[in-house]
């Protein structure tokens, strides 16, 4: 069996000691720090396997930032329990760590390495020459993206959020998205990396990611900051909260700070502050000083902005900012020493004793990003307000055009940094473009995501059902299961034909050329066409309607079945289009056909049906053909009339009527 490699993490952020490392090291171990997530890759990874501890920051040189992998210590897997959690690890005790420049894309906690020059340089210690870079980490594919605010736009189902992963993976480690499949063999351990960089719980968050979809009721408040009432034994009291986009805008600032204004010595504000409130939690009587002997105060509290502390004289209505005891930290305000400003001195001299740094490296110039799903549904000036013009690229911090303002409620000073990303999407049936806020459309640059049908063939969905399980046996129960559906479905008859070691030859050339559909050329597919379907739909929308109205490809992407088609085509295409329609069965019927919609009524029968009632201008009433809807679930074969000639049509011979305007055999 091939040896397998993977880098993996070792420090546990929040905890006590950061460094995991000597621990693993000592009891022959590797743990996963999480408990929800990498369950399933934990447990997949095969004894005998090669663990390189790792460490992945940023640098920069010559004003470029540079991406490193730092590797602590290698080992070998000596046992896998299957708990999720932990393995067995035999420890090289004598490893002496080594650097390796421009390769530190390998961020997840868990990365498995594929590449053969990747698994030399990092396992086999081979040295790097002065300046050279190895073919599968280019100076190309490691990059800084340059669009900080952009919209991907289509109609529905074309692929717009489920993009939005790739891109804020990409921006975060600093890959380009075409590369990303060097990283993350499939799509699975792509999303793994995302929903770690994700941040899940905002009062001591641990990611870089942030997720939030507009609605009509979202508001300023919930973006930016309002006043909001909460519980002090048992007494309602009012503070200033921060909404996702300024708590997001703080944590990134806070780490361009670090990297660009800070002391290399120290650690970022944030995690000293971290700490620094863990040890006010254990001794809540610690004291502060003062410049006078003797008048010592004490924190009584923390909300999302402000810290709460009462005088030696006893009063306790005052509060210090947090905002302006991290601009202390990094040396960007002088102290007042007049007024509240004499209480920050005592409290900055108490945080910077948890701010030294545990390991000597260059600081991580990291990159942020927020996702706004459906940006167009909500109201954008209102939400944003004044802070629209911050996040115009010129005018992020460090830029010589850098603006700031103070804002409304916590009057704070506010500005964005330059290493927040944008990332928004934008359903075009539910409203277009052009119909967008003025302000949002000179601020971001726009990407189409339109329907890929390509992505439909047969070709490209057994390659990608192939990939996503390439790291089991062609045996495999659920792996053989959908396997075996497709090749029924899609009429793969060679390919159902196929020994195993067949397929292997096959998928070393799928895992050598990617993407190459020509690799299954001279096999034969004679089932259904999803590709065909998709573009006859959308041609006869784009007729009818417009290019806004399209249907995307992701609706047909997890189809097994005729079944499945079936639920497809009532659950969602057939709602779809009566709401682009407005109910209007008849124009349904021009773009599904006579297999899916027939004529219930005439114009004539409904004037028969109508009540005799002379006092009414009949010749006012809208005379209309009334439509009804084909369904094959009640009853699987339907009478349809097709050149005069009536036949029996059951639901695979309506989706060859869909495409091809005949009827074809039943399968």
């Amino acid at each position: 069996m091939d040896t397998k490699y993977y880098c993996v993490g070792f420090y546990w952020y929040g905890s006590d000691p950061e460094n995991q490392l000597p621990r693993f090291i000592e009891k022959g171990i590797w743990e996963n720090g999480f408990d929800d997530k990498y369950l399933d890759k934990v447990n997949s990874i095969p004894v005998g396997s090669k663990l390189a501890a790792k460490t992945s920051y940023t640098r920069k040189e010559n004003g470029k930032t540079v991406s490193v992998l730092e590797i602590h210590c290698i080992g070998t897997v000596t046992a896998n329990p299957k708990n999720g959690h932990t393995l067995n690890v035999s420890w090289d005790k004598d490893f002496k760590k080594f650097k390796l420049d421009g390769r530190g894309a390998y961020r997840s906690t868990i990365s498995q390495v594929n590449h053969r020059e990747n698994i030399d340089y990092i396992f086999g210690n081979k040295k790097q020459k002065e300046g050279s870079a190895l073919p599968a980490f280019n100076k190309e594919a490691l990059y800084e993206e340059k669009q900080l605010n952009q919209i991907l736009y289509g109609p529905p189902g074309s692929g717009k959020t489920y993009h939005t992963i790739n891109k804020a993976v990409s921006i975060i480690d600093r890959i380009k998205e075409s590369d990303l499949g060097n990283y993350f063999p499939n799509r699975k351990s792509l999303k793994e990396r995302f929903d770690e960089l994700l941040i899940d719980d905002w009062s001591n968050p641990q990611g870089q990611i942030a997720f939030i979809t507009f609605h009509q009721s979202f508001n300023y408040e919930e973006f930016i900051e309002g006043i909001k009432p909460s519980l002090n034994n048992k007494d309602i009291q009012y503070e200033y909260a921060s909404g996702i986009f300024k708590s997001i805008v703080d944590l990134a600032t806070d780490n361009w700070l670090n990297v660009h204004e800070g002391n290399k010595a120290e650690v970022s504000f944030d995690e000293a502050f971290f700490k620094f409130k863990e040890r006010w939690e254990e001794n809540q009587e610690m004291p502060f000083k003062m410049k006078t002997p003797g008048k010592e105060f004490t924190i009584i509290g923390f909300t999302n902005s402000s810290i709460l502390f009462k005088k030696a004289s006893g009063g306790t209505d005052h509060t210090l900012s947090i905002k302006t005891l991290r601009d202390f930290y990094y040396g960007r305000s002088k102290r007042k020493l007049s007024g509240i400003g004499i209480y920050y001195p005592g409290v900055l001299e108490e945080l910077k004793k948890d701010s030294e740094v545990t390991i000597e490296e260059d600081k991580d110039d990291k990159n942020y990003v927020l996702i706004i799903d459906e940006i167009n549904r909500g109201n954008v000036s209102q939400i944003f307000g004044e802070l629209i013009t911050l996040i115009e690229q010129d005018k992020r911090i460090g830029n010589k055009e850098a603006l700031e303002v103070i804002l409304p409620y916590s009057k704070e000073k506010f500005s964005v940094p330059p290493n927040l990303y944008i990332i928004g999407t934008m359903n075009t049936a539910d409203r277009s473009v052009e119909a967008l806020d003025t302000a949002l459309r000179r601020r971001f640059s726009f990407t189409e995501m339109p329907p890929k049908p390509n992505l439909l063939s047969p070709e490209r969905l057994i390659w990608q059902l192939w990939k996503d399980y390439g790291d089991v046996p062609w045996v495999d129960p659920e792996f053989l299961t959908k396997e075996q559906q497709y090749y029924s479905l899609f009429g793969a008859k060679d390919l159902s034909a196929m020994s195993p070691d067949e397929k292997d030859n096959l998928w070393e050339k799928i895992d050598k050329n990617g993407e190459d559909e020509s690799i299954f050329n001279g096999l034969t597919f004679d089932g259904l066409k999803l590709k065909e379907l998709l573009r006859t739909i959308n041609r006869r929308l784009e007729i009818l309607l417009t290019s806004d109205h399209l249907i995307g490809h992701s609706y047909f992407m997890s189809i097994y079945s005729m079944d499945d088609l079936s639920d497809v085509i009532y659950d969602k295409v057939l709602p779809l289009l009566q709401e682009y329609f407005y109910g209007d069965f008849g124009k349904i019927g021009l773009v599904l056909g006579k297999g899916f919609i027939k004529r219930e009524q005439t114009a004539e029968d409904i004037n028969d049906v109508l009540a005799d009632f002379d006092d009414y201008d009949m010749d006012a009433v809208v005379s209309k053909d009334i439509f009804k809807i084909i369904d094959y679930r009640s009853r699987p074969v339907h009478q349809i009339v097709l050149n005069e000639l009536r036949y029996e049509v059951d639901f695979p011979q309506a989706i060859n009527l869909l495409i091809n305007s005949k009827i074809e055999p039943a399968a």
